[in-house]
C-alpha cells in the first residue's frame, strides 16, 4: 500500500521542511520553483534485510507515522550506513526532539508575522475602510489605511515562506498579496490625491465633452468595477487567511478577532449589507488555487464560476 498521502502531510507538517537532524531547510526555492529536496526516512527499514530490520513489524506499521522521519539525503544516508549508530530508539528520540523543539519555536515566528500581518492589514478597521471605498462617490481611501496595506507588499516579500508552507498558509497569503498588488496598481494608476487625507478615483470622463465623455466612462466603470472586484478578493483572502491559522497555528482565531465583511449598503450590486466573502468549500480544501490574476477573476465572473461577492455570508 505504501506511506499515505495523510501520513505525508503529517510528518512534512510536524517537521516544518527541516531535517531532523541538521535542521536544514528540505523545501527551497531557485529559479521560480519550488524544490523538495528532504526524503521520507523508514526508522525499522521496510524490507527485512535493511537497516534495523524488523521481520515482525507488518508492511502497514512500517509505513506508519511512528516509523517514518524526515531528513536531508546527506543524513538518511548516514543513518543506513552505521545503523549501530542511529538506532530506533536514537532516530525516535531525534524526531521527538526536533518536533516539539521547533513546534515552540516557530510557534513563536508564526505569531510575530500574524501579528504584523494583522497590523498592517487592519482587519479590525477592514470594514470601515471597504465601506469608505463602496459608500463614497469617488472611490476613496484615507492615506492612513492605504500606507499600511501599501507596506504589507515590502513585508510579503521578506516572509519566510518556508515556515508557512505546510501549514498552508504559504497560498493564503500568495493569494492576499496578489491580489493587493494589483488593487494597488490599479487604484495607483487612476486615482488623485485629494489634500493630506483622501486618495480618490479621479473622473476622467469629466476630462471629455458629450459624445466622447459616454465612450470614456464606459472605461471609468470598468476600472472602477475591477477595483470593487479586487477589493472583495481581498477581504476574501483575509477570510482564508484567519481561516488557516485559526486550523493550523492559534485555535478559536475568528472566534477571538472575528472575520472581515465588507458594507456594500451604499452601492447597487448583488444586494445590501454585511457581506463576508469566503473561498468556496473545494477551494477551501486545497491549497493550489491562490489567486490568478485580475483577468481570470474577470473570467470567472463572467462565467458564472463565482457570484459578485464570492460565495457570500451575511
Amino acid at each position: 500500500m505504501g506511506i499515505s498521502l495523510t501520513t505525508q502531510k503529517q510528518l512534512w507538517a510536524r517537521s516544518y521542511n527541516r531535517c531532523a537532524i541538521c535542521g536544514r531547510t528540505l523545501v527551497q526555492h531557485a529559479g521560480g520553483q519550488q524544490h523538495t529536496i528532504g526524503e521520507v526516512c523508514h526508522i525499522v527499514a521496510k524490507e527485512n534485510g535493511g537497516p534495523r530490520a524488523n521481520p515482525a513489524m507488518s508492511d502497514d506499521e512500517k509505513d506508519s507515522y511512528d516509523n517514518l522521519i524526515i531528513l536531508c539525503p546527506t543524513h538518511h544516508t548516514l543513518i543506513d550506513k552505521i545503523p549501530t549508530i542511529y538506532t530506533v530508539d536514537k532516530l525516535k528520540e531525534i524526531k521527538f526532539n526536533h518536533e516539539n523543539s521547533l513546534g515552540y519555536e516557530l510557534k513563536e515566528i508564526h505569531n510575530s508575522f500574524i501579528k504584523k500581518w494583522d497590523e498592517l492589514c487592519n482587519c479590525e478597521e477592514w470594514e470601515h475602510f471597504t465601506s469608505n471605498f463602496l459608500f463614497s462617490s469617488g472611490y476613496e481611501i484615507h492615506n492612513k489605511h492605504y500606507t499600511l496595506i501599501k507596506n504589507f507588499i515590502s513585508f510579503y516579500r521578506r516572509m519566510p515562506r518556508e515556515y508557512f508552507q505546510i501549514l498552508s498558509l504559504d497560498k493564503a497569503f500568495e493569494s492576499y498579496g496578489h491580489a493587493l498588488y494589483d488593487f494597488i496598481s490599479k487604484f495607483d494608476e487612476y486615482s488623485i490625491q485629494y489634500g493630506a487625507d483622501v486618495f480618490s478615483v479621479r473622473k476622467f470622463y469629466k476630462d471629455y465633452r458629450y459624445p466622447e465623455s459616454d465612450i470614456v466612462f464606459k472605461k471609468y466603470d470598468i476600472v472602477t468595477t475591477d477595483l470593487v472586484n479586487l477589493l472583495a478578493e481581498l477581504t476574501r483572502s483575509i477570510n482564508l487567511i484567519i481561516d488557516r491559522i485559526e486550523s493550523n497555528i492559534i485555535p478559536n482565531y475568528s472566534r477571538i478577532h472575528g472575520y472581515v465583511c465588507l458594507d456594500n449598503s451604499g452601492i447597487t450590486i448583488s444586494g445590501y449589507g454585511e457581506k463576508r466573502p469566503l473561498h468556496y468549500f473545494e477551494e477551501m480544501a486545497s491549497v493550489d488555487k491562490p489567486y490568478e490574476g485580475l483577468d481570470r477573476l474577470k473570467q470567472d465572473i463572467k462565467d458564472n464560476k463565482r457570484d459578485h461577492w464570492f460565495n457570500l455570508q451575511g
